[in-house]
């Protein structure tokens, strides 16, 4: 039925060409207009993926990437690092509780440095895992060695050196930190959460505040999705804390060497 209407259309034109030339100019400069558009809309997506840090070139491929970045405006870490593990917020952070704390340090922390944590090869995951769609930066990160305690600490200094970042609320004893990202060009706030886990692992939960009342993004965004922002703000705090996480196993293995 679909190949039909487009046929009828297809001859429509052809008719239209044919017996109404000056109708025809009408109709091609529109189609120009509609291409010179898309090809802007396709733009603005590739600067937007480009400044998330994020990319269509990886895991679980083109086709996956490009779909989610322009239809989910979320993302979760996994053991798994499944696209679909689920992000759930109670409270969500854009609504600005009063206690909220300010990251000490405004200068942005690089965003291109990887994440050195143990991760599970991508040939060794489950099945499920291929079938849902496996995207590396959503592999839960483990920092076996380093207490809860201190590890929480230091995700909170990971936080804190980050440009755009907010502590909102954190709370040692859950091992959980809420956090505000805000956008620097267009003021737009995502919701991270952060937990420390008695694994030593860090789970982190990403999701815009696309729909919500008084969100300025629904001004902004042409598209539901968060061109891979959400993913972009994990893999942000995962290079974060990797520096830091570094210097406790090298403060650690000196002091062991000297007998401390």
């Amino acid at each position: 039925m679909n190949w039909l209407l487009l046929g009828l259309i297809v001859v429509l034109l052809l008719v239209t060409a044919r017996f109404a030339p000056r109708l025809w100019k009408v109709i091609a400069i529109f189609i120009q207009a509609a291409i010179f558009l898309g090809a802007c809309c396709v733009a603005m997506a590739g600067i937007a993926i480009f400044m998330n840090n994020e990319t269509i070139f990886e895991a679980p491929g083109v086709a996956a990437r490009t779909k989610r970045f322009l239809t989910v405006n979320w993302a979760a870490t996994s053991k798994e690092g499944l696209g679909s593990a689920p992000c759930s917020i109670d409270k969500p952070a854009g609504k600005r509780p009063a206690n909220r704390e300010k990251a000490a340090n405004p200068a942005k922390s690089s965003t291109n440095a990887t994440a050195r944590a143990p991760q599970t090869p991508a040939h060794e995951l489950p099945p499920e895992a291929a079938e849902e769609g496996y995207y590396p930066e959503l592999q839960t990160r483990r920092y076996p060695g380093i207490p809860r305690a201190k590890l929480f600490q230091i995700a909170l200094a990971a936080v804190k050196s980050l440009g755009g970042w907010t502590v909102l609320k954190s709370d040692e004893r859950t091992g959980s930190i809420d956090c505000l990202y805000t956008s620097r060009i267009f003021g737009l706030q995502d919701d991270v959460r952060i937990r420390v886990t008695p694994k030593n692992e860090i789970e982190l939960c990403s999701r815009s505040t696309t729909g919500e009342s008084g969100s300025s993004s629904n001004i902004i965004r042409l598209f539901p999705g968060d061109f891979g922002a959400n993913i972009g703000h994990i893999k942000q705090f995962y290079a974060a804390i990797q520096p830091l996480a570094d210097a406790f196993y090298a403060k650690e293995e000196s002091r062991q060497q000297n007998g401390y």
